[in-house]
């Protein structure tokens, strides 16, 4: 039998609490969790209290990595998300913005984002709105939004800004031919009707 007097913490005896109580529930839970979204889960376990709740939740997260098995098995549904909305939207849907996540979202982006691809497909997808924020000089926005603010990602930021400069080249390039072909069709009909 536990003894809250064996703790350090209220708050240490109230987890070892619940970590024993979802002992052998977790494949249960999980299920849950992952086709029904944390808050059924959170109601289906009628958790009034926000530490409790959070409790559960990160022993989810941090103990059993349901975060990845989720995205294991709907992975058409967040590759679809993520290339509409990009990588740091994975924060939002999953809830885990509190930087105590960061290496759990750090793990999703590296796993299913950057080795599957989606980074550079959502980038290309999106090239002309990051090109209108790069020019108005929100660039460190958009490595934030890309979810690359980590120095582990410079290399990986510094191909994403290469691939922008490329884009932003042709772009010019594209509007100067345009001028260059109007100004000669301009000349042409003046030089042919005069």
């Amino acid at each position: 039998m536990m003894r809250f007097d064996q703790f350090p913490s209220e708050e240490e005896a109230v987890k070892a609490l619940v970590a024993q109580e979802l002992n052998g529930h977790e494949e249960r839970l999980m299920t849950l969790f992952i086709q029904q979204g944390p808050e059924a889960l959170r109601q289906f376990l009628k958790v009034p209290s926000d530490f409790v709740w959070t409790v559960v939740f990160d022993h989810l997260v941090f103990n059993l990595d349901v975060l990845k098995r989720c995205v294991d098995l709907f992975f058409p549904f967040f590759k679809d998300y993520v290339l509409k909305k990009g990588p740091l939207a994975l924060r939002d849907v999953f809830g885990i913005q509190d930087v105590r996540y960061d290496q759990v979202f750090e793990k999703l982006l590296d796993d299913m984002v950057i080795a599957r691809g989606l980074l550079f497909e959502h980038v290309y997808a999106h090239t002309k709105e990051y090109l209108e924020a790069l020019t108005q000089g929100r660039g460190g926005d958009i490595r934030a939004q890309l979810g690359l603010e980590s120095s582990k990602y410079d290399p990986l930021w510094k191909e994403t800004l290469d691939f922008f400069l490329d884009a932003f080249t042709r772009e010019k390039l594209k509007s100067k031919q345009k001028e260059q072909t109007k100004s000669f069709l301009n000349l042409l009909q003046h030089l042919l009707s005069g």
